[in-house]
């Protein structure tokens, strides 16, 4: 009896399997598996990689950007005024309602292009770029033609030595800054689908750079340097004539190579168009090189600069190993095109980019300046996917 149950149990079990079995198979010949995202990817693939399909073991592309960005430094005040204090007034109290001018920069043109290999192995990519931008040299100056106000130089061997009211006030000031910066990324990425509309592209290597700034100050005095004392101190002890002009170059050298790592999403609200996002942080190993000259000059006559009367006042320099934190940001939109069975790839992107160098700044004057390096501007990105 309980044989004859059993079997019954099993018939009844076997025949519930052969017919759900049944209809799954009608239903996927009604609705067949949808390609993953928006270009044919295999089915089957937990995170599929992005077309162009790789054959022969690795295929080839190639990248170009036009940028146009604007770097600010901080630390480059040269110059600020206050008001003429009465009679009663101390000098740190002067300073402190000091409106302060800076040397600033411009957008001005540059450029990346890069190179990479993308692999067939589970659609990994070797990618390595380069990065040039000159920033145009921006004079800033200022004069004092308000006779209720004082013109103070931020820095200078002068004004740190005198720091007296009648010495240290100023006709004209000007601040003068330009760098150049030299950047390689070499990354390992993969570009895969999340989601049938989104792409991620995570990615890790490393940064190099070589970065050299330059930061002028150049000061006309209201009147020539007198001989009397400063804090006890006799002027002519300091510098041997009645100068008037005085000039202060500064300049940073870094050279750096860190661990860089990021995340590139993309989503795609057509086959076509998207919105895209970049981040990467990097901690750079940084040897920062900063020197100094600072020059004084007689007037002519006429009271123009006597560039032949140049004396050194000081020549230092400093130097010191760091670590540097970089952040970078994008933000944009894309284009991409796919041919010839999805072999090609041709993509456009243009947006907003910004990068920020924590505390990048070391530029020696009367005292130590730091201060963060940021850049920011637009960039159009031409990419082609062999």
């Amino acid at each position: 009896m309980i044989n004859k149950n059993w079997a019954f149990a099993l018939g009844i079990l076997s025949l519930s399997t052969a017919m759900v079995a049944a209809d799954q198979t009608q239903q996927m010949d009604k609705n067949p598996p949808m390609p993953m995202g928006v270009t044919s990817q295999p089915t089957g693939v937990i995170t599929p990689p992005v077309a162009p399909t790789v054959q022969n073991g690795a295929d080839v592309f190639l990248t170009a950007d036009f940028i146009y960005w604007k770097v600010n430094q901080e630390g480059l005040g040269y110059a600020n005024t206050a008001y003429k204090p009465a009679a009663s007034t101390t000098y740190s109290q002067v300073v402190h309602g000091a409106k302060q001018y800076n040397a600033g920069s411009t957008y001005d043109p540059g450029f990346k292009v890069g190179l990479g290999l993308q692999f067939e192995h589970d659609g990994w990519d070797l990618y390595a770029q380069y990065t040039w931008l000159s920033n145009g040299k921006k004079h800033d100056h200022v004069s004092n033609t308000d006779s209720t106000k004082f013109l103070w130089a931020e820095s200078g061997y002068i004004m740190d030595a005198a720091d007296g009211v009648t010495a240290i006030t100023l006709q004209h000031a000007g601040g003068t800054y330009q760098t150049n910066f030299n950047v390689v990324d070499l990354e390992m990425g993969r570009n895969f689908f999340v989601s049938r509309y989104m792409t991620l592209r995570p990615h890790f290597g490393l940064k190099g750079s070589f970065i050299h700034s330059r930061f002028n100050q150049h000061y006309t005095y209201t009147t020539a340097l007198p001989t009397t004392t400063a804090n006890g101190v006799a002027f002519q002890t300091i510098w041997p004539a009645a100068f008037k002009f005085e000039t202060v170059k500064s300049a940073q050298r870094s050279y750096g190579i860190g661990i860089r790592a990021g995340l590139d999403p993309v989503w795609h609200f057509t086959r076509s168009w998207g919105m895209y996002g970049k981040l990467a942080v990097t901690a750079q190993y940084t040897y920062n090189r900063a020197d100094v000259i600072d020059m004084a000059y007689l007037a002519n006559a006429n009271g123009s600069r006597n560039n032949s009367s140049g004396t050194q006042l000081i020549r230092a320099h400093n130097s010191c190993h760091q670590i540097t934190p970089i952040i970078e940001l994008g933000l944009g939109l894309t284009y991409m095109t796919w041919f010839y069975d999805e072999s090609y790839m041709f993509d456009i992107q243009a947006g907003w980019e910004e990068q920020v160098w924590i505390n990048y700044g070391k530029y020696l004057n009367a005292t130590s300046r730091d201060g963060n390096l940021s850049l920011q501007g637009f960039t159009l990105k031409f990419g082609f996917h062999f």
